[in-house]
Formats: C-alpha cells, structure tokens, sequence
C-alpha cells in the first residue's frame, strides 16, 4: 500500500477540503513526526524519575543474583520489574545506559500503540475527512510524551499507553465493526499488559466489557483481544506462582500497612483538582449531544475514566503520577465533545471550515506547549535541586566521600535514595528502597507525651520485627560508607519520630552506628560517615 494511501486514511478524501488530499496526506505525517520528535526530545533532557531509577537499580541487583522479594524488596507485582529485567539486559549488551535504553523501547512502545491505536480509531470514529481521527491522534500523542513529563515510564503511564489502543477498539467493536484477528491479538496483548501491571487495573478491563455486552449482547464478550487478556492473565498469574511466590507472601503481609502508608483520605482526593476536571468533563459529556459517530467511543471513554479514578481512590494515594490515566481518558473525552459540538454547527456559513480550523487549532496548541515544556527542563532539575529533595547536595557529598562505595539511607521516601544512587554509581546498602514500612506500621499511634511512643521490642508484631531485623541485617552486611538520615518525620502522624533513636533501641544498631561520625548536613539531610573498621 503507498504511503499517500495509508495516510488518507487518516486525514481522509474529503472532497470539501481546500487542500489537495496528497499535502494534507503527507503535510500531516510531518506534523506527527515533529511532535514525536520534540517530545522525545523533551524527555530525553528530564531527570530519572524515582521510581524508575529504583527498578533499574533493582533489576541490576536481580541479574547480578539477588533475590526479587527475598534479598530486595518491591512492593509492586513482578511485571514491571521483568520488563526493566530486560532493558538492564540489553544496557549491559550494547554499553547504552539503562536510562537511555528504558526511554528508547517506551518511546518504541508509544509509537507502537499509536500506529495500532490509529487502525483501531479510524474504525471506532468513522467520518469521510478524517478530521476527528487526526484530533484525537495528535492529543493521545502529546499526552502520552511531553505531558507526563518527570511521570515518564511510571506503570499508570505503561498502562494507558498499553490499553489506549484496546480502547480505541472496544469502541469498533460496539459500532459492529470487524478487526483483522493479528490486530485484535496485538491490541489484547498489549491490553493484558497494561491491566497487569497493577492489580487496580483489572476493573477498568471489566467495566469496559459489561458496558459492551449491555451495549450489544454477552456474546461480544468473545473476540480475539479478550482471549489475549485472559491467555496472558492467566500465564502471568501461574508464573507469579510457579517462580516468585515470595512476592504472594509479601503482599499478605504489608497490604494493610501500605494502605496506611501516607493515605490521603477520600474527603483529600474528592477535592483534587484532578477528581473537580474529571467531574466537569463527564457534566460536559452529558450535556452536549453526541453525535453518531462518536457515540461508542465516548461512552468507553467514560468507562473507562471512570475505573480509572476508582483506581485512584483504591489506591488512596493521591500521588501525582496516580492520575496519568484518568487524566488522559478524561482529556480524550473532552476532545471528542468539542469535536462533536462543532458537527452540530453545521448549519453555518461556515461550517465547513470549523473542523480543518480545530485541526489546525490543535497542532498549533500542542507545538507550543510542546516548545514550552522544552523550555521548562532546566527549571525541572532546578525543582530536584532544593527541598524536597536536595539532590545536587546529595551527589556533590556522595561523590566526595563515597565515590565507587555504598551508602544507607533512614528515610521514609524513594525519592531521596534515587536517582540518586544511579546518577552517583555508588550501591544501596538496603534491600528496600525506603523505610515506608514503619510509618505505615505507626498510622494509629496514640500520643500521651511530647516525646514520641516507641514501641519496644517485645511489644513489635511479626511484621515490625522483620523490619527491623532486616534493616540492621542488611547495614551490618553493606557497612555503607554514608549513612544519610531525613530528619524530617515520615508523616504527619509522627511528629517528634527519630531514625536514630528507633533504631538505637536495638544494641546490634548501637554497635553499628558506633563506627560511623557525623559529617554534614544537606538541607535536613544529616549524614554521618563511616570511620571506623568493623570489627
């Protein structure tokens, strides 16, 4: 098929266009090009986000023999961590850095949902111009790169780039169309992935279905990318079961005290700015008429945003990358709406240039936020220069005093241990990546005096007496040249808390800590260096 064919099956053969269909073919194939090629760009200059830079630390440590839930501990189901498995991999073959490598093969992956996504739209959308399709391609495209920005390869961002596509075709399949059976099992492939990589996600995947099947009949429940989804879930599962079941038992163990971890509270989360946009967009949604031709996909569309924020509020987090998916479920949907109120002006004088208009309109909205956030990467950096976070102070003291070494970290958030361990080479001398355990295990303490209710050893739970246990197990085995302790206290909740005085309850951390001297402050950071030999 020639290329000019293939992209007018985007843009279209609408004979009403002012435009030769062979410019608007090709002119519109330079257009997504550019944006791709500018958000790629983009996030190319960002900083490692945390929790990203944790997973390919931990990969390393997982190809290198450690044990995953056993010798270094993640709190999410192993999915992720056997696709950054495989970008370690191909890092260590090709002498690329595992940072460049895991945003190469995402961008590889976005590109390839869209292209799917495109064939899946021109189906679930069918309009003679094209002119929607098009719309909704460039925003799924901005969305996808330059918007998530610092988000970049975090799992809600792996999963809407994964299940858009599936999506797209829900809405096909409830307007009767057919899919070629190879593109029906690449969207559920990808589908299966993107709802795997949190439990939170699997409703999304159900809600959708029954929306189809009372759309349509039960019966539709039986197509190519739902027999994907279930091959895949169901291999998945067993070979969580077959090769990690230790991620099973820890799952058991910490799900309650993870629920309290840092939860943000339904009345928080009601009132996020993103839950007031999502409300507004599904009130725009059923007052504007819909048009026939978006119909189904507007409806999945609302589906889906709707799972998506109940995932949010599952979660009970409120963490900004918590909201990626709902954001662009709810963005896409508010694009159609817009795109459908300007069918319904057809009736104008001019109504026939108020599609090509949005269209231009649109490509020129998203170049210059797409310039803009090119100009906000320094300001980026400069947000992980200061509190929070304290990074150029953390690398410049790491670098001195432990270059090549290891360093330890009593702080109850990822984002303080990394990137930094990636951006100063050094080893992480704990099998967690934070100490969110112990806040999570104090969420109902009871305060009766200015100082704080440590709870003595014999009164700790199963759970805290590993943890404890495990923490001095680990600096004991590491000897870590820094000891970095954030005195600020891990919640809300403990006020008054001190790493140092919980731990020096125990005498094994008191004999540890005995070889280590303070060295400096960065920020609230206090660090102490290692300067006696173990005996």
């Amino acid at each position: 098929m020639r290329l000019r064919e293939l992209l007018s099956r985007t843009i279209g053969e609408d004979s009403t266009s002012p435009l030769p269909a062979k410019i608007r073919s090709y002119g519109f194939l330079l257009i997504c090009l550019l944006l791709y090629g500018l958000g790629a760009s983009y996030i190319r200059s960002l900083p490692a986000n945390h929790d990203v830079a944790w997973l390919l630390y931990l990969s390393g440590q997982v190809l290198s023999g450690a044990e995953l839930y056993v010798d270094i501990i993640e709190t999410n189901p192993p999915l992720v961590v056997y696709f950054t498995i495989a970008v370690k991999g191909v890092s260590l073959l090709t002498g690329v850095s595992d940072l460049m490598v895991f945003r190469m093969i995402v961008l590889v992956v976005i590109a390839l949902t869209l292209w799917l996504g495109w064939w899946n739209l021109r189906q679930a959308v069918p309009q003679p111009n094209g002119v929607p399709t098009a719309i909704v391609l460039l925003v799924s495209m901005f969305l996808l790169i330059p918007w998530v920005a610092y988000h970049f390869g975090q799992r809600e961002h792996l999963t809407i780039t994964l299940v858009l596509p599936y999506l797209y075709a829900a809405a096909a399949r409830a307007r009767g169309a057919s899919l070629p059976r190879a593109r029906a099992i690449l969207t559920g492939v990808l589908a299966a992935v993107g709802f795997s990589l949190k439990p939170f996600f699997l409703p999304v995947w159900l809600a959708v279905e029954a929306y189809m099947a009372l759309r349509r009949s039960w019966a539709i429940w039986r197509r190519p990318e739902n027999y994907a989804i279930v091959a895949f879930g169901l291999s998945y599962g067993i070979s969580v079961l077959l090769f990690v079941p230790a991620y099973i038992g820890l799952a058991r163990s910490t799900f309650a005290v993870y629920d309290d971890y840092w939860s943000w509270g339904f009345s928080t989360l009601v009132r996020n700015p993103v839950t007031v946009f999502v409300l507004l967009v599904l009130l725009a949604h059923t007052i504007f008429r819909v048009t026939p031709q978006t119909s189904e996909l507007r409806g999945i569309l609302t589906v889906a945003t709707l799972m998506f924020l109940a995932a949010v509020f599952m979660q009970n987090k409120g963490w900004d990358y918590h909201w990626i998916h709902v954001t662009t479920t709810a963005v896409l949907l508010l694009t159609l709406v817009i795109v459908d109120a300007l069918r319904l002006a057809d009736r104008w004088r001019f109504a026939r240039y108020l599609q090509p208009a949005a269209l231009a309109l649109t490509i020129l909205a998203l170049l210059a936020l797409t310039l803009r956030a090119q100009r906000s990467v320094r300001e980026t950096w400069a947000e992980l220069a200061g509190s929070p976070r304290y990074l150029y102070g953390l690398v410049e003291v790491v670098e001195q005093h432990a270059p090549g070494g290891t360093i330890g970290m009593f702080a109850a958030s990822v984002r303080l241990g990394f990137p930094l361990v990636n951006y100063t080479d050094v080893r992480w001398g704990s099998r967690f990546n934070t100490l969110w355990i112990l806040p999570g295990l104090y969420s109902d303490v009871k305060r009766e005096s200015a100082a704080f209710p440590y709870r003595p050893p014999e009164e700790r739970g199963e759970l805290e007496t590993y943890f404890v246990d495990a923490v001095i197990a680990d600096l004991r085995r590491s000897r870590p040249d820094l000891l970095i302790v954030d005195t600020r206290p891990p919640g809300l909740h403990m006020l008054g808390f001190s790493w140092i005085e919980y731990f020096s309850i125990d005498s094994r951390f008191r004999e540890l800590f005995d070889e280590y001297d303070e060295l400096t402050w960065v920020g609230p950071l206090q660090v102490f260096k290692r300067t006696q030999a173990s005996s």
